[in-house]
C-alpha cells in the first residue's frame, strides 16, 4: 500500500494505517525532533510529540493541495514540539532550576540597590555560592529576556537583559520596553507580542509555517535582519507557484492571514497569498510590514503588494510580479524588491493603494 492510501485510510480512522505511516516517515519525525534537542526533554518525548503533529498533519493534509504530505507536515511536527515547550515555560524547567533562578533575581536586586549598578557575574557568584556556568543554565532556562550577552569590565563579565527594542533570540522575537520588561499582549506598530512575550501572526499554525519558511531560506538564524529579508524574498518568488483564485476588494486587510496560511499549505497562490506570506516574514523578522489590495496598472487590474515602514521611508515589495515576470511572462528579471513607494516604473500610470 503507498503513501498516498495509507493517507486517505488514515484520515478514515484507520488505526493501522496511521502507524505505518508513522514507521515509514519515523525519520521525517526525528529529524525534527533533533532540533530541539538539549532543551530538557528526552529525545523520546520529543519523538512522541513530533508523532502526534505528524498524526494531526495527517487529519489535516488535503491531496487536492497538489504538494509533498513531508512539505505539510513538518511545520506540524515542528509546532507541536514548540508549543510543549512554550506552554511548559519554554523549556522543561527542574523545580531546583526554579529555585536556583529565584534565588539568582533575589540576589541581583539585592545587589543592584547596594552597589548601584548591575552586579556582575563574580559577584553573583559569590553572594548565592553557585558556579558562574550554574548562574548562566539557571537563567537561561528560566527567562528569555535574560540573554548570556556579556560585555567586559574591570570587574570581569557582567549579565544584562537585552537593551530596549525587539530582540530575536533566533526561536522568537521580543519587544523589550523601556523598562526592561517584555511587551506582553500588545501591540508595536503592525507586530502582535502575546502572552509569552514572542511575536505572533494570531494562528500558531501560522507562526510555525513562517518560522519554517525563514530557517528554510536562512538557515542562519543570525544573519542580518535585511539579508534574510531578501533571501526570504527570493525564496518565495522561487519555490512557491502562481494558482488563480479569489480577489479580495480594495482598501481591505483581514484576507491576509487566510491567504498565507493556505499559500504555505499548498505552495501554491495569488498575488494576495504572495503578499500576506511575505508580510508575515518580514514581521517576524521585525518590520513594519502591511499588506494592500488595490489595482496595479489600470482600475480592472487588481492586485496585491507588501509595503514596508522604514526609518527612511516607506517601501513597496512585490514578489509576485517578480515571480510572474520570471515565470509566467517570459520576460526576465525585474526588481521589486524596495521600491519607492510608488512603484517605480513597475506599477505604471494608473495605481490605488489602501494602506491600514
Amino acid at each position: 500500500m503507498n503513501q498516498e492510501e495509507l493517507l486517505i485510510r488514515a484520515r478514515d480512522g484507520d488505526r493501522e494505517a496511521g502507524e505505518a505511516l508513522i514507521q515509514a516517515n519515523s525519520g521525517l519525525v526525528w529529524s525534527v525532533a533533533r532540533r530541539f534537542f538539549g532543551r530538557g526533554v528526552d529525545p523520546d518525548d520529543l519523538y512522541q510529540l513530533g508523532c502526534l503533529g505528524f498524526l494531526k498533519a495527517v487529519a489535516g493534509f488535503d491531496l487536492s493541495y497538489g504538494t509533498q504530505f513531508s512539505t505539510y507536515a513538518v511545520p506540524k511536527i515542528a509546532g507541536e514540539i514548540r508549543r510543549f515547550l512554550r506552554d511548559d515555560g519554554t523549556i522543561k524547567v527542574s523545580r531546583s532550576l526554579k529555585e536556583r533562578a529565584a534565588l539568582i533575581r533575589t540576589a541581583r536586586q539585592r545587589l543592584t540597590g547596594t552597589l548601584g549598578r548591575e552586579p556582575t557575574l563574580a559577584e553573583l557568584s559569590e553572594a548565592t555560592a553557585l558556579q558562574p556556568e550554574d548562574i548562566a543554565v539557571a537563567e537561561t532556562a528560566t527567562c528569555a529576556t535574560e540573554s548570556l550577552q556579556r560585555r567586559s569590565g574591570e570587574d570581569g563579565f557582567a549579565l544584562n537583559t537585552p537593551d530596549a527594542g525587539l530582540y530575536d533570540d533566533g526561536e522568537a522575537l521580543y519587544f523589550v520596553q523601556d523598562d526592561r520588561s517584555l511587551l506582553q499582549n500588545g501591540n508595536e506598530g503592525y507586530l502582535t507580542f502575546g502572552a509569552d512575550g514572542r511575536y505572533t501572526s494570531g494562528s500558531a499554525e501560522l507562526d510555525e509555517g513562517i518560522w519554517q519558511l525563514l530557517q528554510d531560506s536562512t538557515p542562519d538564524t543570525g544573519a542580518d535582519s535585511a539579508a534574510r529579508l531578501e533571501t526570504a524574498f527570493d525564496y518565495i518568488r522561487d519555490n512557491f507557484k502562481y494558482l488563480s483564485m479569489a480577489h479580495y476588494d480594495a482598501g481591505t486587510t483581514d484576507w491576509a492571514q487566510e491567504a498565507a496560511e493556505a499559500f504555505l499549505q499548498q505552495r501554491k497562490g495569488n498575488c494576495y497569498c504572495f503578499a500576506a506570506t511575505f508580510m508575515y516574514c518580514a514581521r517576524r523578522l521585525g518590520y513594519q510590514a502591511y499588506v494592500v489590495a488595490g489595482h496595479e496598472s489600470r482600475p480592472d487590474n487588481d492586485h496585491a503588494w507588501t509595503m514596508i515602514d522604514e526609518a527612511d521611508g516607506t517601501y513597496l515589495y512585490d514578489v509576485q510580479l517578480e515571480y510572474a515576470y520570471l515565470y509566467q511572462f517570459g520576460k526576465g528579471e525585474i526588481d521589486a524588491f524596495r521600491m519607492p513607494d510608488d512603484g517605480g516604473s513597475v506599477y505604471r500610470g494608473f495605481r490605488y493603494y489602501f494602506p491600514e
